[in-house]
């Protein structure tokens, strides 16, 4: 149990110094926390805080509860506890603990666990609620997405801008080739008019050496006749470089027409592997999301299996735990069920109604304490606790001081 300044100092080491003097177990744990509240006290100092109620439990949470009001009045009994347990609590370890204090201990102890029991169930199922909400909660779906038409787009413009600069570069090497085939002519026609010039130039200047040398004309004709067949050979070689030239511009042209189809063909081709390795993988990554969603459901769908186990077991272990401290309740007083009294030692012949005239449980037609502590602790172990708590107000009345008390310790205040 752990103190702090709200500790009531006083009646904590009363109540310790009681168990000591009983001896046994409970005197030696009694000395223990004698020793821890003596070193609360000097630390905070006797400031007369809340009270520990009926007792305190060795248990491995620690924590303690505060001070329990009284009275029969038409309100549910207030029970101001501070809570210890929290979702890190071992509530397995927590509830044996409690368990065997119920079964064992003295009647301080039990009074003590009992509390500590309702508190720890109600924390144990509100955390198990606040988790069940969560997971039932709707699953955002992944979304997968095809990006089967997005890919065969994206390939197809890539494809389009493969083969639109392929036939910009054609065209471009066409028009250059066309443009020199244009100007051959051209270039031809001057070197065949520079070769007649020559040739004009050269009987000319022959003619006037013949005629200052006195040559006859049988002479000049000679030279005349090799002149012109000069000519004649040069202007053939010119016609001959015209036509080879000719030649060799629509062979480029032709060869470039075979490397632009061969190019366009392979661009369609290569384009199309990639497209289709494309959808490939994106076969592969709808597959692979589908496959991680199944498998998250699943999860799901495990963890609610388990959660709805634990739950189970919790209420069952719970209502065990209930079913010992009533068998040693009834044990401690000599008195079975079908006996006069209830599950507290309450004499139901002797008090047939509450302080404030109302008739008790299990006189007048009412049902039995057990059977509405059962009822409430069965809600309970299932996680409504909405439906514990009608049953309770819907009897409170009915019900005597110390049976108010029980089961407002089990709602954790």
């Amino acid at each position: 149990m752990a103190y702090n300044k709200n500790t009531n100092f006083a009646n904590e080491r009363k109540y310790l110094n009681n168990l000591i003097s009983g001896g046994g177990g409970n005197a030696e744990w009694a000395k223990n926390q004698m020793k821890a509240l003596n070193s609360a006290e000097q630390k905070y100092g006797n400031s007369g805080g809340g009270s520990s109620g009926g007792g305190s439990g060795g248990g491995s949470s620690g924590g303690s509860s505060g001070s329990v009001g009284g009275g029969s009045g038409g309100g549910i009994v207030s029970v101001a506890a501070s809570n210890p347990y929290n979702e890190n609590t071992n509530f397995a370890n927590e509830r044996a603990y409690l368990s065997n204090l119920m079964s064992n201990g003295n009647y301080g102890q039990q009074e003590w666990a009992k509390n500590q029991m309702g508190l720890l169930t109600a924390t144990e199922n509100n955390i198990m609620q606040q988790r069940l909400q969560q997971q039932q909660q709707p699953q955002q779906q992944q979304q997968v997405n095809d990006l089967s038409d997005y890919l065969r787009d994206m390939y197809r413009q890539q494809m389009q801008a493969n083969l639109s600069a392929l036939e910009g570069a054609y065209n471009a090497n066409v028009t250059r080739l066309r443009r020199q085939g244009e100007l051959a002519p051209q270039k031809y026609d001057a070197m065949r008019n520079l070769a007649a010039a020559q040739n004009e130039l050269s009987r000319r200047n022959f003619g006037e050496y013949a005629a200052a040398r006195g040559l006859n004309t049988g002479t000049s004709g000679q030279a005349e006749l090799a002149r012109s067949a000069e000519l004649q050979r040069n202007l053939a070689d010119l016609g001959a470089q015209e036509a080879e030239a000719s030649g060799n511009l629509e062979s480029e042209l032709t060869a470039l027409d075979q490397q632009y189809n061969a190019a366009v063909a392979q661009a369609q081709a290569s384009g199309n592997a990639d497209l289709a390795n494309a959808l490939y993988q994106e076969l592969v990554r709808r597959q692979s999301a589908a496959a991680a969603q199944a498998e998250a459901d699943a999860e799901q769908q495990r963890w609610l299996a388990e959660f709805e186990a634990s739950r189970k077991d919790a209420a069952d272990n719970l209502a065990l735990a209930y079913a010992k401290l009533e068998a040693s309740n009834r044990k401690s007083t000599g008195k079975g069920k079908s006996g006069t009294t209830d599950d507290i030692g309450e004499t139901t012949e002797t008090v047939s109604r509450t302080a404030s005239g109302n008739a008790l449980l299990g006189t007048n037609g009412l049902p039995s304490y057990s059977d509405i502590r059962r009822t409430i602790l069965t809600y309970m172990g299932q996680g409504n606790a909405a439906s514990a708590q009608n049953v309770l107000n819907r009897y409170w009345k009915n019900m005597s001081a110390e049976q108010q008390y029980e089961l407002s310790g089990l709602f954790g205040g």
